[in-house]
């Protein structure tokens, strides 16, 4: 086993422990973990939006929606993969906003 298939392992799990932490912090809460989703997908979902609309302030509109969204929605909803929930919600307000 290569080195580097350690390092892309350990990073995967790192990722899951700190969505799941996320998680965590959302379903007791704390606001603080938007302020980590921000910090940890913020250039991803930009980029996502902006490629949906072209357009900065749009795509900062649809970032804070898709955040509340996230908010309102955990508790309840438990995702197995945070990354893809939050992006799946960031992308379906933005093709609804280019609509």
């Amino acid at each position: 086993m290569s080195f580097l298939y350690i390092e892309r392992q350990n990073a995967k799990a790192v990722i899951a422990i700190e969505d799941k932490r996320i998680l965590l912090m959302l379903n007791n809460r704390d606001e603080q973990a938007l302020t980590a989703t921000t910090a940890k997908y913020g250039v991803l979902c930009r980029s996502v939006a902006l490629e949906i609309l072209g357009n900065d302030q749009d795509a900062e509109e649809c970032i804070n929606d898709a955040l509340l969204t996230i908010w309102n929605a955990i508790p309840p909803a438990q995702p197995e993969n945070y990354r893809a929930y939050l992006l799946k919600i960031l992308r379906n307000i933005a093709l609804d906003k280019y609509k």
